[in-house]
């Protein structure tokens, strides 16, 4: 029985060593054949870069630029690559939101400011330009240099200024830009757009120019935008209605556009006074032509030509 055993044992030896001895012995078809080299397999390869409508996934911010095609709006853009219209308009200094064919937007993968420094500037004077800045203090400097990638400074010189050409990336930090809603919240109702329709009460075809606002009766109706009171009292079909001039500056450029705020229940406001972006200015009623409260929005230029709010909002 043991010489049995010995024998099996020998012969399952010797059936793992044959095989084995074989491919020792014999000379590797893969390696006799040199394979190019493929930089493709390496792992320390940089990773490409995000798809477009990919980068608000990132945790750091970048800053992308889309090239517009064709003729597209502010919100479209927003929408299909799930970024912050507030952002965009605030980094490119935008009053409108429609745009041609060809201009280049930046746009940041977070909420806030791409802010580009254009003369020797302290972190602390760009910061107190914010409200953001304004109410966080050193926390918020903090948070800027963090979000650049900057080291702490040194506090021995907290003076330093940025050289001229530094883009900083603000998080959570906007510049006022184009028009506001007149409204806090978004609990409203565009009952009417701009543009020809059937009139509810007069019953025949012309055109509306602004937006009817569907809010309850009383509701605050705030300033778009800082400017100056230039009507408030009774306009015929817009029954109480408050006027406002405001000066767009942009760079080397000033625009002129006025909002118009119609069929109020009351008006806190006197002409001439001057206004801060969403002051309380009046309250939402029906008087003048009206089927129901609502605000009647209108946005004129500097001729006084009626403009679609939608080009500003």
């Amino acid at each position: 029985m043991t010489k049995q055993r010995l024998a099996v044992h020998l012969m399952l030896a010797a059936m793992m060593f044959v095989p084995l001895a074989y491919f020792l012995q014999a000379p590797s078809e893969a390696a006799a054949v040199a394979a190019p080299f493929n930089a493709d397999l390496l792992l320390n390869l940089q990773p490409t870069a995000p798809l477009f409508d990919q980068i608000h996934k990132l945790e750091r911010p970048v800053i992308a630029t889309y090239r517009v095609k064709g003729r597209e709006d502010l919100w479209s853009i927003c929408k299909r690559f799930h970024v912050d219209p507030f952002s965009i308009r605030s980094s490119n200094g935008l009053d409108v939101s429609v745009f041609d064919d060809g201009t280049a937007l930046k746009i940041p993968s977070q909420k806030g400011t791409l802010y580009q420094v254009e003369k020797p500037e302290t972190l602390h004077t760009i910061s107190q330009g914010y409200a953001r800045g304004k109410s966080l203090g050193n926390a918020y400097e903090r948070e800027i240099l963090e979000a650049n990638g900057f080291p702490a400074p040194d506090m021995k010189d907290p003076t330093h200024p940025f050289e001229p050409g530094t883009a900083l990336f603000l998080p959570l930090a906007y510049r006022p830009t184009g028009l506001q809603l007149p409204f806090r919240d978004l609990h409203y109702r565009i009952t009417s757009g701009f543009g020809m329709r059937h009139h509810p009460v007069l019953g025949i075809h012309r055109r509306h120019d602004g937006f009817d606002l569907a809010k309850p009766y009383g509701s605050p109706v705030l300033t778009s935008r800082e400017g100056v009171v230039t009507y408030a009292g009774w306009l015929g079909g817009y029954g109480n209605m408050i006027e406002v001039k405001h000066l767009i500056r942009h760079k080397d450029k000033t625009r002129i556009l006025y909002t118009r705020y119609g069929h109020l229940s009351k008006i806190l406001v006197h002409e001439g006074q001057h206004l801060g972006l969403y002051q309380l200015i009046g309250r939402v009623g029906s008087t003048g032509i009206s089927t129901g409260p609502h605000l009647h929005f209108e946005v004129r230029d500097e001729n006084g030509h009626p403009i679609s709010p939608r080009n500003f909002l």
